[in-house]
């Protein structure tokens, strides 16, 4: 794709120069940028960001065979974030994170770094010294966290290109899926004439944006890799052993349920014990656990170790 076509103001379709090609160009009644956050098609309709924050952190991943894992574990320590998970041909990815302005240090020896950094986590070195790295170490640290206007007159955008946060709660590919479907529905309602095309896209924008919030506002938290509060760290530990809880909590993160509904100040006072039972019934140490404050790190509650 090498530029937008206009008629009268609108999007009509693009200039493409295929690679074994003439060059030529595509009608369309929407053009879809779904081209990531480095998105020319934003660029070119002037998609401008409502919401920003800059980067927060860097990462740094490989793939190992030869290390068995049944299962992704999730380990943040101040300053740091170590993932791991089983993908597939029985490879298993190993994430490390940092924070992004000890990306420059980290970049001058990253296997050293990142191998170092595997130490804080008990004999995880080992296993992968074991086994075997079978692709070069990718990194990224370009990661910022925003919300673009995602439509206008004959365009929308989709995904990254839209809406970006920080990988480090791993919602990003989910919520792309998410929003394309959206607008995929949005657009269906346009072309049948159900409703106009302004109208539809807007909506659009704002389901996406009502899906994603909360699962933006713990991102920019945990990005942070501040440490976890006290009272947040036995919140996690009690929600861990609650199937309901967990169920909530996720249903909040993922947009479905709304804070209030999945985090009343009484069932998080349950959770907590007696400190936050004692709060909620006015008495004992006043620390009052606002719905914000749950969105704060969910290491325990998404399938890892929590550690």
């Amino acid at each position: 794709m090498r530029s937008v076509r206009w008629s009268e103001g609108r999007a009509c379709g693009v200039d493409i120069k295929p690679a074994s090609a003439a060059a030529g160009h595509l009608d369309a009644r929407l053009v879809v940028g779904a081209d990531g956050r480095h998105s020319s098609i934003a660029d070119q309709v002037g998609a401008q960001a409502y919401t920003h924050e800059p980067p927060l952190t860097f990462v740094y991943y490989s793939y190992w065979s030869g290390v068995p894992t049944q299962s992704p574990t999730y380990h943040m320590r101040p300053g740091q974030l170590i993932l791991r998970w089983p993908t597939n041909d029985g490879l298993t990815c190993v994430y490390v994170g940092g924070r992004h302005s000890e990306f420059a240090e980290f970049r001058r020896d990253v296997e050293g770094n990142f191998m170092r950094s595997l130490d804080v986590i008990p004999g995880l070195r080992d296993e992968l010294a074991a086994g075997r790295r079978e692709e070069r170490f990718r990194g990224a640290a370009d990661l910022p966290n925003y919300y673009r206007t995602s439509f206008g007159d004959g365009w929308a955008l989709v995904g990254d290109a839209g809406h970006h946060k920080d990988p480090t709660t791993g919602f990003g590919m989910s919520d792309a899926f998410a929003s394309a479907e959206l607008l995929a529905t949005a657009a269906d309602a346009a072309l049948v004439g159900e409703r106009p095309w302004e109208q539809a896209l807007c909506e659009y924008q704002r389901r996406r944006d009502d899906a994603t919030a909360n699962g933006f506002r713990l991102t920019l938290s945990a990005a942070s890799l501040d440490p976890l509060p006290a009272h947040l760290q036995r919140l996690y530990e009690a929600a861990s052993t609650r199937p309901e809880a967990v169920t909530r909590l996720i249903g909040v993160l993922g947009g479905t349920t709304p804070l209030g509904d999945g985090f009343s100040r009484r069932f998080t006072a349950e959770l907590a014990g007696s400190e936050l039972a004692a709060n909620a019934n006015g008495s004992g140490p006043r620390h009052t656990l606002r719905s914000r404050e749950v969105l704060r790190e969910p290491g325990s509650l998404t399938g890892g170790s929590g550690q």
